[in-house]
């Protein structure tokens, strides 16, 4: 598993040998909610045409599907297994022991 791009605070996108994964962060009100999902062969394509302006756009429209409770209606992306986001977090976490990020842990606890 390793990070391939982010935009700090809202999203990242991570790939290994099965897939690229999408962590958005999505704030509610006072707390942050993480919804990680499977990017299937369109999304992939389209990144790799697109790069980072398509991901953006995408984790944009998929956070505000989230405020209108409608995120199953449009997008058939599958949610990332639980062992699967956990490899996430330990390799953001690592990424950000490795980094001169700005980091703040309270940001990003749920």
């Amino acid at each position: 598993m390793k990070l391939i791009d982010l935009e700090l605070h809202y999203w990242e996108l991570y790939e290994d040998h099965e897939g690229f994964y999408l962590n958005i962060r999505i704030f509610v009100k006072w707390m942050t909610i993480e919804k990680c999902v499977v990017l299937n062969d369109d999304a992939i394509e389209n990144y790799r045409s697109q790069g980072k302006e398509f991901i953006d756009g995408l984790s944009q429209r998929i956070r505000s599907s989230h405020y209108r409770n409608d995120y199953n209606r449009f997008y058939p992306y599958l949610e990332v297994s639980k062992e699967k986001k956990e490899k996430i977090s330990k390799v953001f976490y690592l990424w950000v022991d490795n980094s001169n990020a700005p980091f703040d842990p309270y940001f990003f606890e749920n």
